[in-house]
This record gives C-alpha cells, sequence and structure tokens, in this order.
C-alpha cells in the first residue's frame, strides 16, 4: 500500500518539531507526497 499525500501541515503539536517530517518519512517509507512535497 501506498500512501499518495499526507497532509500534516497546520498541526502545531509537531510544527513544534523541525524534523517531524524525516520521522514521518522513516515510519512510512512508502509515501510518495509529504504536505505537498514529493519525497519519494
Amino acid at each position: 500500500m501506498f500512501i499518495l499525500d499526507l497532509r500534516l501541515d497546520g498541526n502545531t503539536i509537531l510544527d513544534a518539531d523541525p524534523n517531524y517530517r524525516q520521522h514521518v518519512l522513516d515510519c512510512l517509507p512508502r509515501i510518495w507526497m509529504c504536505d505537498g512535497i514529493f519525497v519519494s
């Protein structure tokens, strides 16, 4: 299963951690886009 576009922007709790996108990509390697940014 692939996640085409995961939107986490606007979440104030996650925005407090500057590396949260890196953590998400490490945990979910089959994401193609995160917050509108192509990562795959």
